[in-house]
């Protein structure tokens, strides 16, 4: 987060292959327990990378040679025009943003998904590349530009997501906005970037609980009303409604930022 300064690439490029790891980790729990072997075998090599990585900092830190800064830039600052009962508004819409994508991804409901092969794999991707394009994008043509495009055109794809690609890309576009948010939430906390990325954190983990509350086997009026919502949802106009409404979020949030 400090080595990012102004830039959200590097902060999308990071996350996202978390979404991936998800999907491979579901794949190899399903293998039953021969798959304890590789994952034993993962965890102990990506122990040993990371000492090595962390002996590394530790000597570019020490010998005065670190290749970034790790001091917070003045220019990601907030400006000081910009009230703090606004930004914290602001910080409320990009984990409400964070929230609608989180459940979206929860209740995402394709008719093609069983039919095409390799469908999860491919949709996966479509995660991981969306999260680095929305990155990349942003510092080339600039945040509040990538959100507005972007959403615009996940709402487009997800009213035609009876097609595999309009599905594909929607997720795509969709997913585009995560180094949005996270960026944007720093920018309202930039002397406290471990909360700002915990903050968003708890945020999927809200978006997760209805999808889990509405799976209970328990009854009553909760479970029966959380069901009636993901099922509206999860179809192409209510995904289409939650992208529209992560970009009015996300607009309103970043200009706030951004003035």
């Amino acid at each position: 987060l400090n080595r990012s300064e102004r830039r959200a690439a590097p902060l999308g490029i990071f996350v996202a292959p978390g979404a991936l790891g998800i999907f491979l980790g579901t794949m190899l729990g399903r293998a039953g327990t021969e798959a304890a072997v590789w994952i034993g075998g993962l965890l102990i090599l990506s122990a040993v990378v990371i000492r090595a990585a962390a002996g590394r900092e530790k000597l570019w830190l020490t010998s005065g040679n670190a290749p970034f800064s790790f001091s917070v830039p003045s220019s990601s600052m907030p400006s000081s025009s910009v009230r703090s009962g606004r930004t914290l508004m602001a910080a409320a819409c990009f984990l409400a943003a964070v929230i609608l994508r989180s459940y979206s991804g929860m209740i995402q409901n394709f008719p093609w998904k069983e039919s095409l092969a390799g469908s999860g794999l491919i949709l996966a991707g479509a995660v991981v590349l969306g999260k680095m394009a929305g990155g990349v994008l942003a510092d080339k043509t600039g945040i509040q530009k990538t959100a507005f495009r972007s959403m615009c055109a996940a709402a487009v794809g997800f009213l035609c997501l009876v097609y595999p690609a309009a599905g594909i890309l929607a997720v795509f576009f969709w997913n585009m906005s995560m180094p949005l948010t996270l960026w944007a939430v720093l920018k309202v906390f930039p002397g406290a970037k471990g909360f700002g990325f915990g903050l968003l954190t708890f945020g999927l983990f809200v978006g997760f609980c209805p999808a889990w509350l509405g799976g209970s086997s328990a009854g009553g009026p909760v479970q029966s009303g959380i069901r009636f919502m993901a099922e509206n949802a999860s179809s192409p106009v209510g995904m289409a409604l939650m992208a529209v409404v992560s970009l009015l979020l996300l607009g309103w949030g970043l200009k706030q930022v951004a003035e």
